[in-house]
């Protein structure tokens, strides 16, 4: 068998395991798969994340891009669906790489209808690989808006609580250290696992206060990630499958 069609093999159990188990539990510990299993090796596995500004380019994913991970903007605010989200989810899913999610959250709008709308755009798809994210960051701010930073951290923690409450797995947070540090800076905020922004070429990212202790848990480094010679984010994490899918 080649390379390639070991590494399609190896990438259609993985998912089929995932699904699986994300079908029966949600804890990995109840179901009996081999501890030598390719879901519990550490190492480097790449990943990128789209919207509807990246266009039809996860049709053009292939075994060269060595990819394992891709995560898919679902929602914004209180009823924003990302037009190409379905395309997106049945795309990544047709290729057996993992599939995540995220809602861009938007400030001063309702958290709990936020992360309804949210829950009920991706229940509607099916199972997620990588549990739900929430994209919070300038842009998440109204232009002209005053903002009150408790009220913000608050509405913040609501939003995670019910989400958590209806996934029943512990959402991720996407940021970047400016904003986290300006208006996160709330240690409840750090047992919710940390996906970074940060574009740089040093070896380890800058944490932000607040997940200075439990770390990142995805990097994404760059947003010059070519596919076809179309640039998209791209995504770093290190550790065990079984663990990104937690």
């Amino acid at each position: 068998m080649s390379v390639m069609k070991q590494t399609r093999l190896m990438l259609s159990v993985i998912s089929i395991n995932l699904a699986l188990l994300g079908s029966l539990t949600n804890s990995y510990s109840q179901v009996l798969i081999p501890k030598d299993s390719m879901i519990y090796v550490k190492k480097l596995y790449r990943g990128i994340d789209i919207s509807h500004y990246n266009g039809d380019l996860v049709k053009e994913i292939d075994s060269r891009d060595s990819l394992s991970f891709v995560i898919c903007k679902a929602t914004q605010g209180l009823s924003i669906v990302d037009k190409n989200f379905k395309m997106n989810w049945n795309v990544v899913k047709s290729k057996n790489l993992l599939l995540g999610t995220y809602h861009f959250y938007m400030v001063g709008e309702d958290p709990v209808k936020q992360a309804e709308h949210y829950f009920q755009t991706i229940d509607a798809m099916g199972k997620l690989d990588i549990a739900g994210v929430v994209d919070i960051e300038q842009g998440s701010i109204p232009k002209g808006y005053k903002v009150n930073k408790a009220q913000l951290q608050a509405d913040l923690i609501k939003f995670l609580d019910v989400l958590q409450s209806k996934i029943h797995r512990v959402p991720m947070i996407y940021t970047c250290s400016g904003f986290a540090n300006q208006y996160l800076n709330n240690n409840a905020f750090s047992k919710y696992p940390l996906w970074l922004a940060e574009y740089t070429n040093a070896v380890k990212p800058k944490l932000p206060a607040t997940w200075s202790k439990t770390g990142y848990k995805i990097w994404q480094k760059s947003e010059k990630y070519q596919i076809d010679s179309k640039p998209t984010d791209f995504d770093v994490y290190y550790g065990s499958l079984v663990d990104l899918c937690k």
